[in-house]
């Protein structure tokens, strides 16, 4: 299929029952995780042990101690200067650099295009480019995706909003190819978590409070503690769910990630078909 088929083919698979704003599932608003925040909360960071243990000095402009970020537009501001610097730094010093991400879709994917000039959608394209960019230069990235559709039809997303932000994934999956420091599988176990991701052993990132279609919260930390146990649980869960992905590529002749991708949200969509006068056409 050609990559510029993966929207279009998606709209046509996706149930007609999306074009109306009907939320197939209540969520209960949760207030603001005080519980969790406070576990990150109450360990300060003490920024000379971090640089200590640090093998990188040429991040030390982007150490950061527990920090919590409020409001989406705040939130998405920092991401992307976070990751300019990142790629600057990368670059410069020609560095071999790893980024881990598990998030229910990816900012490799938007669905915006330049033409929505708001201060939203274009910040989620510049963080997408730096993304590309990141893995063009030679960052490794890692993700592990949940592709929770339903959590999107139920916050809003209709049928053309999820086929042009999966077409569009699919997309960027076809630019980079399964190449060696471009690496994505799929989690398709009936897990709910929200995006976190490090920079390699600088930075922790976490994104929280998922209302109108965006996050409002982020908490960032360069606790070298939290960091190195979150990536050393997160590769063994990657090595792991690499494998079933394999498994499941061979079992179903899939020839790329892109058609893994395409396949896993089609395959939830019939899972939930009976939702609600939920129909699959």
């Amino acid at each position: 299929m050609k990559s510029k088929d993966w929207k279009e083919y998606l709209f046509k698979c996706l149930p007609y029952t999306l074009n109306n704003s009907k939320s197939l599932i209540n969520l209960k608003n949760i207030k603001d995780s005080d519980v969790s925040l406070s576990i990150f909360i109450e360990n300060t960071c003490d920024l000379n042990k971090i640089m200590e243990f640090n093998q990188r000095s040429e991040f030390k402009s982007m150490v950061e101690e527990n920090r919590l970020v409020s409001g989406s537009l705040d939130r998405a501001i920092i991401l992307v200067d976070k990751l300019g610097e990142f790629k600057k730094i990368t670059h410069k010093n020609n560095l071999d650099t790893i980024i881990r991400k598990r998030l229910l879709f990816s900012g490799f994917s938007t669905l915006h295009d330049t033409s929505n000039k708001a201060d939203l959608p274009q910040l989620e394209l510049v963080e997408k480019n730096h993304l590309i960019e990141l893995a063009n230069i030679g960052c490794e990235f890692r993700v592990i995706l949940n592709l929770d559709v339903i959590k999107a039809i139920s916050s809003g997303y209709g049928r053309e909003a999820i086929a042009r932000r999966v077409g569009d994934l699919c997309n960027t999956c076809n630019l980079l190819g399964d190449d060696k420091n471009f690496k994505v599988v799929i989690d398709t176990r009936p897990e709910q978590y929200e995006p976190i991701w490090t920079f390699d052993n600088i930075l922790l990132h976490r994104e929280m409070n998922f209302t109108e279609k965006y996050y409002n919260s982020s908490f960032w930390s360069s606790d070298i503690n939290e960091i190195e146990l979150f990536n050393s649980y997160f590769d063994r869960e990657f090595i792991m769910l690499q494998s079933k992905m394999t498994e499941m590529k061979l079992q179903l002749g899939i020839e790329s990630t892109a058609e893994a991708i395409f396949k896993t949200v089609e395959a939830k969509l019939k899972k939930y078909q009976s939702l609600d006068g939920f129909e699959y056409v």
